[in-house]
């Protein structure tokens, strides 16, 4: 079974997982034309969700409150950092987009047909679950030190 092939064909979660092998599971490179909207949210979610919880586990590791981590600084320096790296991410964007061929940016149509028959609330709670999932997940490892790293790799 192809991770591309992830579907349930009517039968309940329950009995499709007594009978998903996860040492059958053999991973390639899918056509987006094999792609469904459906099994590209499934992947959306999924992902984010193993984003969520290894950020989590991370977090758990380093004994620190998970509602405190997503909070903004105190002082409005950050602002000024943000727009920074928002106009430097921008120029860059822009360069790459002027020098490198659209053929190697082009992603296939998938965004489009992730996003073409979504409503407009719909994008808006993606970007939402996205933004917190990898921000909690990439805060964690940006904040790790090496003990913290020891700790999730050896378990002492």
């Amino acid at each position: 079974m192809y991770l591309s092939q992830f579907h349930f064909k009517g039968q309940g979660l329950t009995n499709y997982m007594k009978k998903f092998k996860f040492g059958k599971i053999k991973i390639q490179k899918v056509d987006p034309g094999q792609l469904n909207e459906r099994i590209l949210l499934i992947n959306l979610y999924l992902t984010q969700g193993l984003t969520l919880f290894i950020g989590l586990i991370i977090l758990l590791f380093q004994k620190r409150n998970p509602l405190t981590v997503l909070t903004f600084p105190e002082h409005p320096e950050f602002t000024y950092y943000s727009i920074g790296l928002a106009g430097v991410m921008f120029c860059v964007d822009m360069l790459i987009s002027r020098f490198v061929g659209e053929d190697s940016m082009d992603d296939g149509g998938i965004n489009n047909m992730l996003f073409r028959s979504r409503p407009i609330w719909h994008i808006i709670v993606i970007c939402l679950v996205v933004a917190v999932c990898e921000e909690l997940l990439f805060r964690e490892l940006s904040s790790m030190d090496l003990a913290s790293i020891g700790q999730v790799f050896f378990l002492q």
